[in-house]
């Protein structure tokens, strides 16, 4: 594969720095949900 071609393969897969934080945050909220739901778990409440 030549250089231009892998170059257009490579730009399919980057997304936009602001497309990447929101599924950082996205995810981010839903591991800090998952946590308190393990606490309760642990402590038995």
């Amino acid at each position: 594969m030549d250089t231009s071609k892998q170059m257009e393969a490579d730009a399919a897969y980057h997304e936009q720095p602001s497309v990447t934080l929101e599924r950082l945050v996205r995810l981010e909220s839903v591991m800090a949900s998952e946590i308190e739901e393990l606490k309760k778990l642990v402590s038995g409440k």
